[in-house]
C-alpha cells in the first residue's frame, strides 16, 4: 500500500473538554497534526431510478414522447444491466451457487431477488454470447489438432449427474452439458467436421468418431 491523493478527506477535531475545564469545540484550530489513510470501499446499496419519459408538443401541434433509455424494458419494474451484470459474474466466474448468490446480492447491495431473476441473467447472457461461442467452436474445428474431455458434473437433483463436454486448443475452449454419449459429444458440432488430430483419453466413444480424424492418446 502506498501514500496516495485521497478521494475524499474526513475533519476530525478533539471533542470533550480541556482540564481548564473550556470546551474544546470553542478551541483555535492549529491545523492537521496528524493524517492517517485507509483504503474501503462504499457502502453498496441498490438504487432505484425511476425514468420519467416527458412528452412535448411542437409548435406545429405535433406532440412527441422521449424515448426509453436503452436497457429499461417496457415493463413498469425491472432490474438494471449492472445488477444483472453482478448475478452472472458471481454465477459463471466466481462460480457462486444461485441461492448464495442471490443472498450475497441482498446482503451486499440490499437488492432483493429471486433465483428466477438469477436464471434468467445467466440465460440472457447465454444469448448475447451466441456468436462469439460459434465462432470458438468454428476455429477449433477447423484446427489441426485439439484435445477433447469429459468430466462428472452435479446437475439437477440430488443424486443426478451430467458430463461436462469440453474441446481445446492452445487459444481457444469450447464446453457443453450433455451425456456421455456419441450423440452428446456430436451436439456441439465439433466433432462432426472435425478432421484433425484428436488428444483425449481415447475413451470409446472418440475411437468410434468419424474415421478421418487421427486418435492421440
Amino acid at each position: 500500500m502506498t501514500w496516495e491523493v485521497p478521494d475524499r478527506t474526513e475533519d476530525h477535531y478533539p471533542e470533550g473538554a480541556c482540564s481548564c475545564g473550556a470546551d474544546l469545540a470553542d478551541a483555535a484550530d492549529l491545523g492537521v497534526a496528524r493524517s492517517f489513510q485507509q483504503e474501503e470501499i462504499p457502502a453498496a446499496a441498490a438504487e432505484r431510478v425511476q425514468h420519467d419519459l416527458h412528452q412535448a408538443r411542437c409548435a406545429c401541434g405535433k406532440t412527441h414522447v422521449a424515448s426509453r433509455p436503452a436497457g429499461v424494458p417496457d415493463s413498469a419494474l425491472s432490474i438494471g444491466p449492472r445488477l444483472r451484470a453482478l448475478a452472472v459474474y458471481l454465477v459463471v466466474f466466481q462460480h457462486v451457487p444461485v441461492e448464495r448468490c442471490r443472498q450475497l446480492i441482498a446482503d451486499v447491495a440490499g437488492a432483493a431477488v429471486s433465483e428466477g431473476f438469477i436464471h434468467s441473467c445467466l440465460a440472457r447472457a447465454a444469448s448475447l454470447a451466441g456468436e462469439v461461442v460459434a465462432l470458438i467452436r468454428a476455429l477449433i474445428t477447423a484446427s489441426g489438432v485439439a484435445g477433447f474431455d469429459e468430466t462428472t458434473l452435479r446437475s439437477g437433483p440430488a443424486g443426478e449427474k451430467k458430463y461436462v463436454h469440453g474441446a481445446f486448443t492452445e487459444r481457444y475452449s469450447a464446453f457443453w452439458l450433455g451425456s456421455r454419449s456419441l450423440d452428446s459429444m456430436q451436439d456441439a458440432g465439433i466433432l462432426p467436421g472435425f478432421a484433425g488430430i484428436v488428444v483425449s483419453d481415447r475413451y470409446q466413444n472418440y475411437v468410434r468418431h468419424e474415421a478421418h480424424c487421427y486418435i492421440a492418446c
